[in-house]
């Protein structure tokens, strides 16, 4: 800590000061010591860097994340509406600043950085967004400012029906990543963030049979997206 504290406005140690405090936040996060993690989190996203930009977004955007994961724990025991509107605010925020980057495929189909740390960041926003009032989701916009066009799953069964069946455990926090092609049918289906070591092959499946179309109510000239990113919630505390 006293290390962090002397790197403060050192732009020269933003590279080893970033680490530091990541790692710092992840172990007082998991220790229960919520004031030491928030202040990590808060002296990692202060050594995120302003270039390059894309970079400088990740980064900041990963110690966001882990500021709200923060929250979230920190008032899981004891309920507080307002916490609760901090986590989700800062979580879209989140959400907001990765997806024009998350939509980006590298040209082998791994799942890049950006798509791992925006699927981490939706999954913990859509568990509030399951078990609370759902609260509305800005508008999505690709890497040229388009407005990326809202979908839904269509297929034989409903997806959510669909997901229950397959699903075995009794909870489960869980974002897929869905490459599609020009008819919204998924052509790979990855999962991109988890809360459990199952490797959820029956969920993948589900949605390989599903297709996606074009919400009722999107934007007239948004863009179709080809790479789609499905939450999978079931019972996650302690959202």
């Amino acid at each position: 800590l006293a290390a962090l504290t002397s790197a403060q406005g050192r732009s020269d140690l933003d590279d080893i000061a970033y680490a530091a405090a990541l790692s710092l936040g992840a172990h007082a996060l998991s220790a229960g010591d919520y004031p030491m993690a928030h202040r990590a989190w808060d002296d990692a996203a202060g050594h995120s860097g302003t270039t390059p930009v894309a970079r400088a977004v990740l980064l900041r955007s990963r110690a966001h994340t882990g500021d709200a994961v923060t929250t979230i724990f920190e008032y899981g025991t004891r309920d507080s509406a307002s916490a609760r509107d901090q986590a989700y605010a800062e979580l879209q925020q989140v959400a907001v600043d990765l997806y024009p980057y998350a939509i980006l495929n590298r040209d082998d189909g791994q799942l890049t950085p950006f798509q791992e740390a925006y699927a981490e960041a939706i999954g913990w926003r859509d568990a509030g967004r399951a078990r609370y009032t759902p609260q509305p989701t800005a508008p999505m916009h690709d890497i040229n400012g388009a407005v990326v066009c809202p979908v839904r799953w269509h297929g034989n069964n409903d997806v959510l029906q669909s997901l229950s069946l397959a699903h075995t455990n009794v909870s489960a926090l869980a974002v897929f990543r869905i490459l599609t092609d020009d008819s919204g049918a998924p052509t790979k289906v990855d999962v991109a963030y988890a809360q459990t070591t199952e490797n959820h092959a029956r969920e993948m499946a589900v949605i390989s049979r599903l297709h996606a179309q074009r919400a009722t109510d999107a934007p007239a000239n948004c863009v179709m997206p080809h790479v789609l990113f499905q939450s999978l919630i079931f019972a996650y505390g302690p959202y």
